[in-house]
């Protein structure tokens, strides 16, 4: 960043900025931290070795070495109550209970961001209502929204310390007794890189609808 121009008005003296350089922010002080261009390459390059090499480690793409799906041991009215139990509100019981009859293993989505250290009610509550649909017989899938961390520049965008928050979380829901047998978690970027073309064209054809 360089200073282009001085004006004076009032007293009060005002600086032109011209920016010339990127800027990336320094996780442990929440500060910016401006990049010459060689270090900006540096950064880049680093980020895209690591994306290489995740696609290279198979062992990403298996996080839960526990997942073998169980069938539930319940009535389907008592399947019907639990999965009730989750939430607020239920915008159609009857289709809820008539999937619960059609399907032994229904299939549940939630996600997250590896972001930093997991407070007690993303850690308890969640591993609660997971265990709840389990009992229910539902299939519980997490997407682990590793680039969307990086995006968000999470653990200063290092993509390995974003991968190793994400499991301090699974070993955190382990710990407070979740689950795991239906539970699968994916890497988001595993994902994506399956089916780059059809994901982005998907996200433009959205952009483009709501914007």
């Amino acid at each position: 960043m360089c200073i282009r121009d001085r004006q004076s008005t009032m007293g009060k003296t005002y600086f032109l900025i011209k920016s010339s350089m990127k800027a990336t922010i320094d996780p442990s002080t929440g500060g910016l931290v401006f990049l010459n261009e060689e270090q900006e390459e540096e950064k880049v390059n680093l980020t895209r070795q690591q994306l290489v090499s995740t696609q290279q480690d198979s062992s990403l793409t298996d996080i839960n070495k526990n997942y073998y799906p169980l069938p539930s041991r319940l009535s389907l009215d008592e399947r019907y109550k639990l999965a009730m139990s989750v939430g607020i509100e239920c915008i159609n019981e009857k289709e809820l209970y008539d999937l619960l009859e059609r399907k032994t293993h229904p299939i549940c989505y939630d996600g997250f961001e590896p972001s930093g250290r997991m407070h007690i009610a993303q850690g308890v509550f969640k591993a609660i209502n997971v265990n709840k649909l389990v009992d229910a017989g539902c299939i519980f899938i997490f997407w682990v929204a590793d680039w969307f961390a990086m995006l968000n520049n999470k653990m200063g965008g290092d993509l390995e310390k974003i991968r190793n928050v994400g499991r301090y979380f699974i070993e955190v829901w382990k710990a407070v007794g979740m689950k795991m047998s239906n539970v699968k978690f994916l890497w988001a970027s595993d994902e994506i890189g399956k089916n780059p073309d059809k994901y982005w064209l998907q996200v433009m054809d959205v952009a483009r609808k709501n914007n």
